[in-house]
């Protein structure tokens, strides 16, 4: 089953669009004054803002998934992120000032620009002062591996990506190798147990490396697509290890990128690789999606790692007994 839908809160000052003083053509410097002074009053230092290079028409920001939409026909566009120390998705505000007219509308939202490169960051909020880490002195001939080769441990490691290969961020892909190093140095996982899905399938989307561990061999094995007619998918390999898991295996399962939650079906999702321009609900896994996937392999233990924002709402549904046999 697929969903689609996503709800935008649309708030109205004073029941009614603000008005400020009148302007015939609103410039770019106009509305950044309007908006630093009229609107966000107060709020400077706490909030991180971005104001667009140019002004948008009706159909607003492209964000992840959908829009950002406002009233007016031509508008500058600002983002508003004043949870800027935590990942995405998460309360952030759209202003639209009306290049006509100089009135603004706010919407609430919690999704940041598909294209930040149509973004100028004008305002910076106060960062705390950085705390100076040494790193422990290690043993080079110290072996971390605390547990033996086991072939009853298996892997499956999703990296959705972002967006496309102007907005990668490579923490994701990062992610992914700190835990298949510790899965296969520490925790006894075989290689050739562990599958896998990182944005495309591709080094271009993947910071020009497919090896997680830096011993040459390609670690990454398909793309991260939930379904896809041409390609195998996270389907295909959920598929793979019902077939091949028995009663003696273990699965470990982890889920790194954005996520967010679906008001209109109540349910998380995690963002899986999304092409540019496209909002095809093939590339979002929600909580139930995973739970159907899952349930058909017969192991004795499944444990998740989910990482994406919301990934909370999936534990109803992932939760619980589910062996079978």
């Amino acid at each position: 089953m697929r969903y689609f839908q996503m709800t935008t809160v649309v708030l109205l000052i004073s029941c009614a669009l603000v008005t400020s003083a009148a302007f015939a053509d609103v410039t770019r410097d106009q509305a950044q004054d309007i908006v630093l002074n009229q609107a966000l009053t107060g709020e400077m230092g706490s909030v991180d803002i971005y104001q667009s290079y140019n002004p948008v028409d009706a159909t607003g920001v492209k964000v992840g998934i959908g829009y950002a939409a406002p009233f007016f026909p031509q508008s500058w566009a600002f983002l508003v992120d004043h949870t800027w120390f935590a990942d995405w998705e998460h309360p952030c505000r759209y202003i639209f000032v009306d290049v006509d007219s100089g009135n603004y509308e706010i919407i609430a939202h919690t999704q940041p620009p598909r294209f930040w490169d149509h973004f100028e960051q004008i305002e910076l909020a106060a960062r705390p002062d950085p705390i100076e880490i040494s790193p422990p002195e290690s043993d080079e001939d110290r072996d971390l591996r605390t547990r033996e080769p086991d072939p009853h441990l298996y892997a499956m490691l999703i990296n959705g990506g972002r967006y496309g290969p102007d907005n990668r961020e490579i923490r994701f892909w990062n992610h992914l190798s700190v835990v298949y190093c510790a899965l296969t140095q520490q925790y006894g996982y075989l290689p050739e147990n562990i599958f896998v899905h990182s944005t495309d399938g591709t080094a271009l989307h993947n910071y020009g490396s497919l090896d997680l561990d830096g011993d040459g061999v390609d670690d990454i094995d398909y793309a991260s697509w939930q379904s896809h007619p041409d390609y195998h998918d996270i389907e295909d390999t959920f598929d793979d290890l019902a077939n091949e898991l028995g009663s003696d295996d273990q699965l470990f399962v982890f889920i790194t990128n954005h996520g967010d939650f679906d008001s209109d079906v109540q349910q998380s999702f995690a963002k899986l690789w999304v092409p540019d321009g496209n909002d095809d609900p093939n590339y979002l896994l929600y909580a139930q999606e995973l739970a159907d996937m899952v349930e058909p392999i017969n192991c004795a233990q499944i444990t998740f790692f989910l990482s994406p924002c919301n990934s909370g709402g999936f534990i109803p549904l992932l939760a619980g007994d589910h062996l079978k046999g």
